[in-house]
C-alpha cells in the first residue's frame, strides 16, 4: 500500500462504519505491529500497543479530516509513538519488582519494629 485511501477515511466518519473498520484494521494492523517491533517491543507487547492505538483511533478517526498534501500515516506514526512513550512512562512509574513480587506488596517482618526502636534508643 503506497497511499492511504481517502475514501476509507471518509467511510470511517459515517455512522456504523463496520465494513470500513474491518478494512482499516486489516490494512493498518500489520504496519503498526511493524512499527511497534521497530520501537523494540516483543510480539505480545507490540500487539498490546496496537490495541491501545486502536482505542485512540476509534475516538479520533470519526472527527479526523484528511487534508490533501498531508500524510495520514505520518499522523498515525505519531499516535503510535505517543502511546509507546505513555506506556514507557507508566512502566517507569511502577515500583520495581524483585523475584516476581512487587516490593509494595511485601509485608515487613514483625521483628523490624524492635530493631527500629533499638536503633532509635542508641541514637538518643
Amino acid at each position: 500500500m503506497t497511499k492511504t485511501p481517502v475514501s476509507l477515511l471518509e467511510r470511517l466518519r459515517q455512522p456504523a462504519p463496520q465494513a470500513a473498520w474491518d478494512r482499516f484494521v486489516a490494512l493498518y494492523t500489520p504496519l503498526m505491529l511493524h512499527w511497534a517491533r521497530r520501537l523494540g517491543l516483543a510480539e505480545a507487547e507490540a500487539a498490546d500497543l496496537v490495541q491501545d492505538v486502536f482505542v485512540v483511533l476509534v475516538q479520533e478517526l470519526p472527527k479526523f479530516t484528511y487534508r490533501a498534501g498531508e500524510r495520514f500515516r505520518g499522523w498515525l506514526w505519531t499516535v503510535v509513538v505517543n502511546k509507546w512513550r505513555e506506556r514507557r512512562r507508566r512502566a517507569a512509574a511502577r515500583p520495581a519488582e524483585v523475584g516476581g513480587a512487587v516490593l509494595d506488596d511485601q509485608v515487613a517482618p514483625a521483628s523490624i519494629v524492635p530493631l527500629e526502636e533499638t536503633e532509635y534508643r542508641q541514637y538518643l
